[in-house]
């Protein structure tokens, strides 16, 4: 049985909610409701609603159980390489955008080479850095493919 005013489940034989008090209903008076929706999962026993509530039931959501979705949850399949390498481009267009900049506002063939330097030098750092961490995915990426054996 459950209870009319907040739909807990009652103990067998209770007279009274454990939740909220109310008095526990006598007889066949909020037993639980069963019902099938044509073409769904077996049918589902649900608590009736609260007083002047309406129940409706909605069919189970379907999660594949195989495919790339569910190795994309497990972690066995990963964007994060190529998101990496989106990254990697549009760093590098910034960073060659940054280094013509700084050759326009320093004067001289001094702030030429500074610049052209600290930017191939940034560019070199960058693509490192890149790199680790594509290659930390590529990794586990083989991690994944011993364990599946």
């Amino acid at each position: 049985m459950y209870c009319e005013n907040c739909g807990e489940r009652h103990v067998d034989g209770a007279a009274f909610c454990l939740k909220c008090g109310t008095p526990a209903l006598k007889g066949n008076e909020g037993a639980p409701v069963v019902e099938a929706v044509a073409g769904s999962a077996p049918a589902v026993e649900s608590a009736p609603p609260p007083a002047g509530g309406t129940t409706i039931n909605l069919p189970p959501i379907k999660i594949p159980d195989s495919g790339q979705f569910n190795q994309f949850i497990k972690f066995e399949i990963m964007i994060t390489p190529i998101i990496w390498k989106v990254i990697y481009v549009l760093g590098s267009i910034a960073i060659i955008i940054g280094m013509f900049v700084m050759m326009a506002m320093l004067d001289g063939a001094a702030g030429f080479f500074s610049a052209l330097f600290g930017g191939l030098a940034m560019l070199v750092w960058y693509r490192i850095v890149c790199e680790l961490m594509i290659l930390l995915f590529s990794i586990h990426k083989e991690l994944v493919a011993i364990r599946r054996k």
